[in-house]
C-alpha cells in the first residue's frame, strides 16, 4: 500500500484524523481490519489441535481460540509485554504513554486499582500529540488499548476489556513501527519488520501460555 493510500485509509490524508481519533472504537475497528487476518482458529471454535496451536501466527486467532482458559491478568500482561518489546517507541513521544504501559502492568498485578488505570487513560486520551504526527497517533493509540476498561460488543456476547487489549495492543505497536520505519526505509522494510514483529508477539503469546492442551 501506497503511502498516500495508507494515510487515507486512516484519515491522515490532508491532515485530519480519523473520525472520533485514537480513542474511539470506530479507529480501533478499522486498525484490526488492516493488520488483523481471517480468524481460522476462531471459526472452528473448538475442533483445534496441539499442532495447530505451535503453528498459528496470528495472536487474535490465539486468544479467541483460548477463550475462558487463559485470565484477563495474563492476557494484560500480554499487551503489556508486547509494550516493552519496543519500549523505545513510547519513550520517543510522551512520558504519559509509558506511564500507561507501567499502570497497566501494575494494574494486571494487582498494584494498581481500576481508577488509577482510568485516569492513566484519560490523560493520553486528553492529549493532542496525535493530531501533528501519524507515528504519535500510533503510539498513543496503543497506550489507549493498553489501559482500555470497558466492555464492548452486544450484552449477549460482550467483550471483556483484557480481550479487546490484547487482541489490539499488537496491532497498533505494528502501525507505529510501520510508520517509524518508513520514515527511514521504505514501505516494504516496513511492512516486513511488522511480519517480523507479528511473529515475535505470537511467540511472546505462546511463551506465557505454553501449551493449553497439557495445563501444568
Amino acid at each position: 500500500m501506497a503511502e498516500d493510500d495508507w494515510g487515507r485509509h486512516f484519515g491522515f490524508a490532508g491532515g485530519n484524523v480519523f473520525p472520533g481519533g485514537p480513542g474511539s472504537f470506530a479507529f480501533s475497528f478499522g486498525l484490526r481490519r488492516m493488520f488483523g487476518t481471517s480468524s481460522a482458529i476462531s471459526e472452528s471454535g473448538m475442533n483445534v489441535t496441539e499442532s495447530e496451536w505451535f503453528t498459528c501466527t496470528d495472536h487474535i486467532d490465539m486468544i479467541r481460540f483460548l477463550g475462558d482458559r487463559v485470565s484477563g491478568k495474563r492476557l494484560r500482561l500480554f499487551a503489556v509485554g508486547c509494550c516493552q518489546r519496543q519500549r523505545k517507541l513510547f519513550i520517543d513521544q510522551k512520558p504519559c504513554y509509558w506511564h500507561a504501559v507501567e499502570v497497566a502492568e501494575q494494574y494486571a498485578k494487582g498494584l494498581a486499582t481500576l481508577d488509577q488505570l482510568a485516569d492513566a487513560y484519560d490523560v493520553c486520551d486528553n492529549d493532542a500529540h496525535y493530531e501533528r504526527d501519524p507515528l504519535a497517533f500510533y503510539v498513543q493509540l496503543t497506550a489507549l488499548h493498553v489501559t482500555w476498561k470497558s466492555v464492548l460488543g452486544p450484552a449477549e456476547t460482550p467483550q471483556q476489556p483484557d480481550v479487546f487489549t490484547a487482541e489490539n495492543v499488537p496491532v497498533s505497536i505494528r502501525s507505529a513501527l510501520y510508520q517509524c520505519e518508513t520514515r527511514k526505509g521504505t514501505h516494504d522494510s516496513a511492512r516486513q519488520l511488522c511480519v517480523v514483529e507479528g511473529f515475535a508477539q505470537v511467540e511472546l503469546l505462546r511463551a506465557m501460555i505454553r501449551n493449553p492442551f497439557r495445563p501444568v
